[in-house]
């Protein structure tokens, strides 16, 4: 799992995403598909290098996937740059649920990669079934 910076339009860089998860859906895919994107959530933990990325600023890391045709792609904000974390159809195992009582932000989601290492994305109590609907739809392995 690894987060490519994609604030500048640099098409060497988009290939490579392009190459993991597949390119974006086309218009009229995406709407027989339900929408390409995710409901906003908060970017809460992430593993490894992502960690430092995450834990740079204290500032909410808002973010969202994008449906592509082979996997998603997973948008998120640090400072002014934009990263971009490409998963494929069958990279997630798991998906795991819990609801908390600390903020507006009251069900986290527990995104289980193959390698072993876990995201957790935070979102409001009206996303959480919208959320798991989407990755269902995304990831085969959910």
């Amino acid at each position: 799992m690894r987060a490519w910076n994609l604030t500048y339009n640099d098409p060497n860089r988009w290939a490579e995403v392009h190459a993991i998860s597949g390119k974006p859906l086309g218009f009229l895919k995406g709407i027989m598909q339900g929408g390409t994107g995710s409901p906003r959530g908060v970017l809460i933990e992430a593993p490894g290098e992502l960690k430092a990325l995450v834990d740079e600023t204290t500032y909410v890391k808002y973010c969202n996937f994008q449906r592509t045709e082979s996997g998603a792609i997973l948008y998120f904000k640090v400072r002014l740059e934009v990263y971009g974390i490409p998963f494929e159809k069958n990279d997630l195992v798991a998906l795991q649920m819990a609801s908390r009582k600390s903020d507006a932000f009251r069900y986290t989601l527990t995104l289980f990669h193959r390698s072993g290492k876990q995201l957790v994305i935070a979102c409001q109590e009206d996303k959480a079934g919208a959320w798991e609907r989407f990755l269902k739809s995304v990831f085969t392995r959910l």
